[in-house]
């Protein structure tokens, strides 16, 4: 941005001292090494811009999948918290169970996380 910027400046500098000297600020004038180099900024500007968007949605999905597995990962929980404080057993190989799930799903978590940076 900041180089298309320093070439708009540099081109209207140029049409300015064109006019300063009584000659038209037409295509004649204009530098088309200039022109081009800018053409190339604006298109790869453009090519950036769509990349962004596909990351984005990409983040957008990846998020929306993230959300769906800590979802499960409630309801699992849930479930075996209920099995111990519902059920009469010994609720040791339960509990060991949930904190290894939790423990497994943590790591999942973070991974995800880490992949989308």
């Amino acid at each position: 941005m900041c180089e298309i910027r320093r070439l708009r400046l540099e081109q209207e500098k140029q049409a300015h001292v064109a006019l300063s000297r009584g000659v038209s600020a037409g295509v004649s004038t204009r530098n088309p090494f200039l022109m081009a180099e800018l053409r190339c900024l604006r298109q790869r500007r453009d090519e950036l811009e769509c990349r962004m968007a596909g990351l984005q949605s990409s983040r957008r999905e990846l998020m929306a999948q993230l959300e769906g597995l800590m979802q499960l990962l409630r309801v699992v929980c849930a479930w075996l918290y209920s099995l111990m404080f519902h059920q009469h057993f010994d609720a040791t190989p339960a509990l060991t169970c949930c904190s290894n799930l939790l423990c497994i799903c943590s790591v999942i978590i973070v991974i995800v996380i880490g992949q989308q940076f």
